[in-house]
């Protein structure tokens, strides 16, 4: 059941970035992080899923999927969290 759920989630994420509206800089820089003064983030929203990415010079880098139902505040802080005990 969560395999074939994530697969479905994959997929749905994968044909929202393929689709000819995806285009990386028009996504919004991530206000969660905008309010902390880190703007090198942009967010582009795939029902329920927000998608954070970084953009390169020709390459788009995905940084995190969170489930935006979630805080995303509490999210991140956890993932800053673990990084920095690990």
């Amino acid at each position: 059941m969560l395999i074939s759920n994530a697969k479905s989630v994959y997929q749905k994420i994968k044909e929202n970035a393929k689709s000819s509206n995806f285009f990386p800089m028009k996504g919004r820089v991530v206000p969660e992080l905008h309010k902390e003064g880190i703007t090198l983030y942009r967010d582009v929203i795939a029902t329920p899923w927000k998608i954070i990415h970084q953009v390169g010079t020709d390459t788009v880098y995905i940084m995190a999927i969170i489930d935006s139902r979630q805080s995303v505040e509490e999210v991140l802080l956890k993932k800053i969290i673990k990084i920095n005990t690990t």
